[in-house]
């Protein structure tokens, strides 16, 4: 590997990881993993899926990936090709056990 690789894996590495850190922020925020704070189940929108998919050259899934929300539903996040991301599916489950953890400490709404 040359330098200038690693050093391209690094950058998106810590990309990566500024991304994580700032939904777990967010995540710890959050009244519901699925319920948004008006008490309504979250729609997402396969249109939008799909438009992300097929923004970043995966219009078919990506192998070994999921798409993420950036800054989570629940937490306010839009369902926009903006707030997503790829992450692997080891990725996702760390983050989603982190984001419920969050979600459950979190002072919930009266309903």
């Amino acid at each position: 590997m040359t330098p200038a690789h690693a050093h391209v894996i690094a950058l998106d590495r810590m990309a990566f990881l500024l991304k994580f850190a700032t939904a777990l922020l967010l995540a710890a925020l959050c009244f519901t993993a699925d319920v948004g704070a008006n008490g309504s189940k979250i729609q997402r929108s396969a249109a939008a899926r799909h438009a992300f998919a097929r923004q970043t050259g995966y219009p078919h899934g990506r192998p070994g990936y999921v798409i993420d929300h950036i800054v989570p539903l629940a937490c306010g996040g839009e369902d926009r090709p903006s707030n997503m991301q790829w992450q692997t599916i080891a990725e996702a489950k760390e983050k989603d056990k982190v984001e419920r953890k969050g979600c459950a400490t979190a002072p919930r709404a009266h309903r």
